[in-house]
């Protein structure tokens, strides 16, 4: 993996038909756990992305991988703290790309504390964060609509 091919840059209102692709990939919707009822649901998708970006204390960037979009992240703080989320498609997974864009991300970012959720088996996400300083501080259950049940989720947080 090239480090000098991972780019941050602003979100651009194309970048929605690549976040869908991403959000439709099977793999990705089971290691997430915690999506909406149907992610194939295109109308669902656009009214989520209307209520992000009309959020203006949400911090977002998209991952560019050479030419190509390799996913997003951003921060929120929808349920109080401020929470990191991102999602990259499938095929940049194991390549180090999430982790070298969540390195420049945080350089971009001074929200701290930043909290981070991850469903317990979601070993790649779990190595991203601690790679970048996130620490393990509890559990949590929740229902996981990709998996129709209640899942455990870690608790991570960046000082």
């Amino acid at each position: 993996m090239e480090k000098d091919l991972i780019k941050l840059r602003h979100f651009e209102f194309s970048d929605l038909d690549v976040f869908f692709n991403h959000q439709c990939e099977i793999d990705g919707i089971y290691m997430a756990g915690f999506t909406s009822e149907n992610p194939n649901d295109i109308k669902s998708f656009l009214a989520k992305w209307d209520k992000i970006l009309a959020d203006k204390d949400i911090f977002m960037r998209t991952i560019q991988f050479g030419s190509e979009i390799a996913g997003h992240l951003a921060i929120h703080s929808w349920f109080g703290d401020p929470e990191l989320t991102y999602w990259i498609g499938n095929k940049f997974w194991g390549k180090g790309i999430t982790s070298e864009a969540l390195n420049q991300f945080l350089k971009l970012s001074d929200v701290r504390p930043l909290f981070a959720r991850v469903i317990f088996d979601n070993i790649a996400s779990i190595k991203v964060l601690e790679r970048n300083g996130f620490k393990k501080i509890g559990e949590d259950k929740g229902f996981a609509n990709a998996r129709n049940s209640k899942v455990i989720e870690y608790i991570y947080k960046l000082d």
